[in-house]
């Protein structure tokens, strides 16, 4: 039996009232031209909590504890001709500093905007995401084969 590698990362929503804060994605070298929100790559001996604290302070220099994180869900996300990624979903609706966008040279915008007026160009895993928010499951799935085959 063969396995696959699942590159651990976070993806961060984060709510105030009926809007979510969206980074535009420039420079990166991937889905750049995409909103999504604040989120990234597990570091080596870092888990999904610490991450999602590290990824928001890096990306629009907030500072959240541990105790303002509140897990959504975990979300397997299977892009054809690119990694297999298991995102930690954090949603955060409380937070110390003042949003902006501190790394200029991978994002070229940043905006709240409303959850019913969201933009087109949206990574297809935060729509997931944010269509899991309020549903209060644990687990949510994108790309993956609605049935297995033999």
């Amino acid at each position: 039996m063969s396995g696959t590698t699942n590159i651990p990362v976070v993806s961060v929503i984060i709510r105030k009232d009926n809007k979510v804060l969206l980074i535009h994605r420039s420079g990166t070298g991937y889905m750049d031209g995409y909103y999504c929100g604040p989120g990234g790559h597990v570091e080596d001996h870092e888990s999904f909590a610490q991450a999602a604290q590290r990824e928001v302070k890096e990306e629009i220099g907030i500072s959240v504890t541990p105790e303002q994180l509140s897990f959504t869900c975990m979300l397997h996300e299977n892009y054809i001709d690119a990694d297999v990624r298991v995102a930690a979903v954090f949603e955060i609706t409380q937070w110390q500093g003042e949003p902006y966008n501190a790394e200029p040279e991978k994002h070229d915008d940043m905006g709240w905007f409303a959850l019913d007026e969201l933009p087109e160009n949206l990574v297809p895993t935060y729509i997931t995401a944010l269509q899991n928010l309020d549903k209060g499951n644990g687990y949510a799935e994108y790309g993956w084969q609605s049935e297995l085959t033999t």
